[in-house]
Formats: C-alpha cells, sequence, structure tokens
C-alpha cells in the first residue's frame, strides 16, 4: 500500500509548458482529435441505430421531465451472505425505461427476497433498471474477500442460433452467453477470478455445446460460475464497476442495463471516517452513486416481422435491445452476413439517450454548502457517449454552481498534489482527465453547494457535453443528467438526525486513502522526454485499426481465442504509446492500472513518415524519485484512457517509424505486478471489441510460467 505523500518531487503538480489554460470544450475537442477534423470511416461498424436490418427502430423519449418530478434515488445495494459472497441471476424482466415498456436482461439478486420472487414468480419490476451495487471493506493492511456467483437463466433456445452458434471472434455472437468483468480490479485473471475468457452458457445447455468453446482458460460452464476474488492487502479505494464481458456480446448485454457499482473501501480511512460520518446509518445521505447508462431500446417491426433475437415471452409493443440493430448486422434465415458499414447507416446517428441509475433526469436536493460524495461510473458502450460533465444553472436567484474537488480517478485515489482540491484550479490536461469521462471511466468527487439565503432555491443541471462523429467533422451534443437544486431552508436533508457536512477538510486527510504503488522504471536519467534508450526493452507500441474487410484490430490483427498476442514479463514496467485510427477509441486492460506520462500529437497535424517528425508534447504532471539506478514514477492513476483520434487519411500512423516519443500517441507505463495468467487488453467502444478489436494478454514470470495465486499463500482460504 502507498499513500500520498510530497517528497522527491522533481515536476510539480502545475507543471510548466502545459499551455494557456484552455476551456472545457476545447480542452476535450483537442484531446479527441489532436487538431485534426475526424472522418467517419466506412468500415468501423461502430454501433448506432440502422436503417437497414429487421426494420426496428428507436422510441422516442418523453419530453425532459421538470424538477422534481423524479426524486434521485442511488442503486440498490446487493446483499452479501456472512462471507460476503453475492448471488445474481441473470434472466428478462419487464419493466420501464423512460416510460417505455421494456423487456430487458436483468441481474436478480438472489439474496432479496422481494427480487427471489420476482424471477420465480414472474411479474414487473418495480424500480429504476440497474444493477445492484458490490462492495469490498478492507481493513488497512489486511486481505479481503468477495465472492459472487453468477447463474445464467436465460431460457435455453436451440432454434435461436444467434444466442449461441460461433461466428468467429470478429463478428459478434453468442448473446445469450455470458460472464463477469471485475472492471480495474487488481485481482488474479485466472480460474475463478476475475476471467472473461471463461463463457457462462445458459441452465440446460447441451453437453454437445462444449465443442464451441475448448479447454483452458478460454472454456465454459453451464448454468452457474462462482466467482472468488482475494484482495492483497493496500488494494487502492475507490469506484470500479461490474459488467458481462463475453467476447461477441458484451455491447449487447451492456446496452441493456448490465452494469453495477463495485465500491472497494478501506475500514478505517474512507470518506466516511474523513468527515466523521455514521455509514451505517447515513451512506445514503452522503454517498451519491451515478451511473451513466446507454439502455438502447428498440421497438418490434410491424407487419408481423419478428427479429431472430427477440426476449423470450415478447409481450405486444413492448421494446426491447435488438442485436441485430445494435450491430447492424444484415440478417436471412440460417444466414449470417457482414455487418452493415457505418456509411450505410443514417448519418449521423441519433443522440443516445443516456440514464442516471435508469432514472431520466431525476432530481438531487442539497443544503446549502452540503457536501455530499459523488461516484460518476460512465457504464456507456459507444464511442458517441463520450462526454464531458459540468454544472448549469438554470433557475432561481443567482449563484455559483457547486463546487467539485478532485478524490480519484477509475478507482485510484490522486497523488497529494492533486487530491481534495478544487478541480477548477487544475490546468490542462489534468482538468481534461477529471472533467472527460469516456466509457468505462469513472471520477470520484466531492461536491460542495454553494452557499443560498434561507428562502432560496436554486436549480442546476449536472449535464453531459456528448463527443460524436459527423460527416468528416466533430459535434457535440448536450442533454442533462441531473437536477441539482441547492435548498436554502434549515431543514434539508437534516432528518433522522443527519447533519450534512459543510466544512472541507485540508486536502492532506485524503493522502491516507490507499493508492496505486508508484511506477518503477530501472537505469539511465529519467526525466521528460524518456531517453528512449532506457525503454527500450519495455516499449508496447500499439494502434487501434479498422482493417479493410471491415473487422477491428489490434496492431492489423483481430482478437484470436486460440492463444496470447502478447506476452508481458511479471515485475517489469512496461511503457505503452497507444494510437486510434479514424474514431474515437479507450485503451483499457484488466488486472493492473496505469499512470499517465504524456499525449503526444504531430504538431501541424500530420503525422511525418521520418523519425524527426515534428511533434508536440503534452505532459501530464509527475513525481518521480530516485533509488539507484531505479526510478519511480507516480502521478494519476487510470486503468481506462481515452486515446486520441487520427483523421482517416492517416492511415500510415500505425506503422510511424521511430519511437516512443516522437510518434503520435497517449503513453502510460504499468507496472505487471502480483499476477500472472491471462487477461485481455481491448478498446472499449464496446462493440469495437466485439468485432476484434482485442488481445488475449498473458504475462509470465522470469521462468516463462505462469505463477501461482500470490493470494493463496498471503490471504486466508477463500470460502467456498
Amino acid at each position: 500500500m502507498t499513500t500520498n505523500n510530497d517528497e522527491s518531487s522533481t515536476i510539480p503538480a502545475r507543471a510548466t509548458g502545459l499551455g494557456t489554460p484552455i476551456g472545457r470544450r476545447d480542452f476535450a475537442v483537442g484531446l479527441l482529435l489532436g487538431g485534426t477534423a475526424m472522418a467517419t470511416v466506412a468500415l468501423s461498424r461502430t454501433a448506432a441505430v440502422s436503417a437497414s436490418g429487421t426494420g426496428s427502430a428507436s422510441p422516442t423519449p418523453p419530453p425532459i421531465p421538470r424538477p422534481d418530478d423524479t426524486v434521485f434515488a442511488n442503486p440498490p445495494e446487493a446483499i452479501p451472505d456472512a462471507n460476503n459472497i453475492y448471488s445474481l441471476t441473470l434472466n428478462y424482466v419487464d419493466c420501464s425505461v423512460w416510460g417505455q415498456d421494456a423487456r430487458l436482461l436483468y441481474y436478480y439478486d438472489i439474496n432479496d427476497l422481494d427480487q427471489q420472487a420476482l424471477l420465480n414468480d414472474g411479474g414487473r419490476l418495480d424500480r429504476p433498471v440497474v444493477a445492484p451495487t458490490l462492495r469490498v471493506k478492507q481493513a488497512p493492511m489486511q486481505c479481503a474477500f468477495m465472492g459472487v456467483n453468477l447463474a445464467n437463466h436465460i431460457p435455453f433456445d436451440p432454434g435461436n442460433y444467434f444466442n449461441y452458434l460461433y461466428f468467429g471472434d470478429d463478428t459478434p455472437h453468442g448473446f445469450s452467453v455470458t460472464n463477469l468483468h471485475t472492471h480495474g480490479l487488481h485481482v488474479n485473471p485466472d480460474d475463478d477470478g476475475d476471467n472473461v475468457l471463461r463463457e457462462i452458457w445458459p441452465a440446460g445447455t447441451p453437453d454437445s455445446y462444449s465443442a464451441f468453446c475448448g479447454t483452458g482458460p478460454r472454456f465454459f460452464r453451464v448454468g452457474t460460475n462462482n466467482y472468488r476474488y482475494n484482495f492483497l492487502p493496500g488494494h487502492p479505494v475507490g469506484s470500479y464497476w461490474y459488467h458481462p464481458h463475453k467476447h461477441g456480446s458484451t455491447t449487447f448485454q451492456v446496452a441493456n442495463g448490465l452494469a453495477g457499482a463495485l465500491i472497494v473501501e478501506d475500514t478505517e480511512h474512507n470518506l466516511f471516517t474523513v468527515f466523521g460520518i455514521d455509514q451505517a446509518q447515513y451512506q445514503d445521505r452522503f454517498e451519491k452513486i451515478l451511473i451513466v447508462q446507454q439502455i438502447t431500446l428498440y421497438n418490434p417491426p410491424g407487419g408481423g416481422e419478428r427479429s431472430p433475437v427477440e426476449p423470450p415471452d415478447l409481450k405486444p409493443g413492448q421494446a426491447y435491445v435488438d442485436a441485430t440493430e445494435l450491430y447492424g448486422l444484415k440478417v436471412a434465415p440460417g444466414q449470417f452476413e457482414e455487418g452493415t458499414p457505418v456509411s450505410d447507416r443514417q448519418d449521423p446517428a441519433p443522440t443516445p439517450v443516456l440514464t442516471l441509475n435508469g432514472q431520466y433526469v431525476p432530481t438531487l436536493t442539497l443544503a446549502s454548502k452540503e457536501i455530499q460524495a459523488w461516484r460518476l461510473i460512465n457504464t456507456t458502450w459507444a464511442s458517441n457517449t463520450i462526454f464531458t460533465w459540468s454544472f448549469d444553472h438554470i433557475d432561481g436567484p443567482d449563484a455559483p454552481v457547486p463546487t467539485a474537488y478532485a478524490i480519484g480517478t477509475d478507482g485510484n485515489p490522486l497523488p497529494a498534489p492533486l487530491i481534495g482540491r478544487r478541480v477548477s484550479d487544475f490546468g490542462p490536461p489534468v482538468i481534461g482527465e477529471i472533467e472527460t469521462l469516456a466509457p468505462g471511466q469513472r471520477v470520484d468527487l466531492l461536491i460542495q453547494a454553494p452557499a443560498v439565503a434561507i428562502d432560496d432555491r436554486v436549480v442546476y443541471t449536472l449535464k453531459a457535453s456528448q463527443y460524436r462523429p459527423r460527416g468528416g467533422a466533430s459535434d457535440w451534443t448536450e442533454q442533462p443528467l441531473l437536477y441539482v437544486v441547492v435548498d436554502g431552508r434549515p431543514g434539508t436533508n437534516r432528518e433522522d438526525g443527519y447533519e450534512p457536512p459543510t466544512v472541507m477538510p485540508p486536502p492532506q486527510v485524503f493522502t491516507a486513502l490507499p493508492r496505486p504503488e508508484p511506477v518503477p522504471i530501472k537505469g539511465g536519467n529519467l526525466r521528460f522526454p524518456f531517453n528512449p534508450a532506457v525503454l527500450a526493452d519495455n516499449q508496447q507500441i500499439t494502434c487501434f485499426s479498422f482493417l479493410p474487410v471491415g473487422n477491428s484490430a489490434v496492431n492489423g490483427s483481430s482478437f484470436n481465442p486460440a492463444g496470447p498476442q502478447r506476452t508481458l514479463p511479471l515485475d517489469e514496467t512496461s511503457v505503452w504509446s497507444v494510437a486510434g485510427q479514424q474514431a474515437p477509441h479507450i485503451f483499457h486492460i484488466h488486472v493492473n492500472p496505469f499512470v499517465l506520462l504524456a499525449r503526444i500529437s504531430a504538431a501541424d497535424g500530420t503525422a511525418r513518415q521520418n523519425d524527426d517528425g515534428a511533434v508536440s508534447r503534452r505532459p501530464y504532471p509527475v513525481r518521480i524519485n530516485r533509488d539507484g539506478l531505479t526510478f519511480t514514477v507516480d502521478g494519476i492513476f487510470r486503468d481506462t484512457l481515452l486515446i486520441d483520434p487520427q483523421s482517416e487519411t492517416d492511415d500510415h500512423l500505425c506503422g510511424l517509424p521511430g519511437s516512443l516519443w516522437n510518434r503520435p500517441g497517449t503513453v502510460f507505463a504499468s507496472y505487471q505486478r502480483d499476477f500472472c495468467g491471462n487477461y485481455v487488453m481491448h478498446c472499449h467502444v464496446l462493440d469495437h471489441e466485439d468485432f476484434g478489436m482485442m488481445e488475449w494478454v498473458q504475462v509470465l514470470d522470469a521462468q516463462g510460467t505462469i505463477c501461482d495465486d500470490p493470494t493463496l499463500t498471503a490471504c486466508p482460504a477463500m470460502p467456498g
């Protein structure tokens, strides 16, 4: 475990050379586009509402509600057993999404008797569509444990070939097959840990179907898999999340709303103890979990036409997630054809409708000067749900917008120069990392309401400014996620003896929150830009792109389930330079977080074909400590990262010669710590991943073998 400190800082938090501060929108455009215009690529198959296919269409959402129409509600808390084992069952449920009658996949919490009865007896879900929250509480310097028993009870239908049959690892398939990914956790990736190569087929699947899945890390279970996670001492505390990760159907299942918060907490050093709040009594009052969703509904086609992948027991008029439309697949009986290229779709794609915890623009009330802990989690799946968040004043007396203080990114508390400080005080590019959320990313914040008079009531919106590609350029749309009402009446939010905190403690009190160890890099004179010779054996130059045939690829190859496509050494640091062609891409690697170093782009917007081509570098503030020939780098840690896209004309960028520091790309360093094994790296635009933009990564020890899980000796035996 490490905690923040201010020692040996050779590059200050407000690093020089970052340029003149720029606005949120301008920064995000620059981050996304690198100063170039972006064109829609014909064969990317980025998911959008199709103009072809089975003929279904997205239902029209209702008008945006007024403040106070819907009261904000946190997601439900899943109920664990005495050993902190959760039990979730996957099946369809009748429900409502922004007023639309729908039938969606849903995680039933089996330890909740009401949920168990709903699964067994049928009926309609009487609460918003969002997965329940899972929690892990870890005592200082001790191991912790969590288990999830996941059952797949989607009805087995052998006549529905799309739900099961394998059409290739660069084509969506297996829509009724699932698994579970604990996004961002530093845990064992093999066996019953965070193993996304395992597949869980519906209960009742015949044994003969196992021929599609093989053996080894990538094999299947029928009906149920019992996931078990041991946490080594000092696991970083913050906001993580869980979702299905079955390659070929990840987008489809997440588009059903299958995503939930997973909170890791230290029992002694957490936001409740900082503010002296009794978590057992007042958790919901102080902590607000904001899960941004992209539930992608389609209306059934008319004229008696039916989709080959519609849910069982679909009632007349019910909307659902149609996988053939979601992926743009052309369907004929007994035939599976290529996905529809983006150029054949509507241009531009309709703006996705975002919900928050299954609610459509709910209202959250704060008292004057009240402080709340917000966990903002982007669980959407498309490239046009990258957004920046901000507050807008819309009604009531003039007052400042609420103040946001930064705590962590992607479950990792920020370093001492940043944590507990106002986001508005940061310069670029740090402010962009906090205010821009791509699918899969999270940010932990403390939000403080402004001081308002006793009789005043001020209304704001928390809005999402969404990026979307359109006709060779970029476009932005805005939609509210949440109404924020600041009420000056003395009794506001003080029911049941709760006294809302109103005073921010000094930033240093947050430095006790467990966070990642600094990343070690051996040898040489480490400074920015790093000497490429120092890193020659550890560079991981990577490019997300689309192949001429329309598949998605990493370094020119689509996902291959036959074996690892990249091998990394345990107890060593890999320095990555990742670029993306033709569209926004989002890098995500399992198990180990990474520290951001720089974003590098061609200075004139066009990459040059030589080693000394002009580039511009935007470094992130990092702290460098030296111990002999070993340097450690500390800074902003993430597990999911928006990658600067290049224009459609820059197809050569993946093959640009040269070193890490004179080629366009986002540069970061990751230390393969603790765990050998098999996991994946991929683009977290999830339909890119389903079409093949993923690699099987294998981490081996110094002997070239997969070492034992260190938690087997460092931690108590896991419950069965």
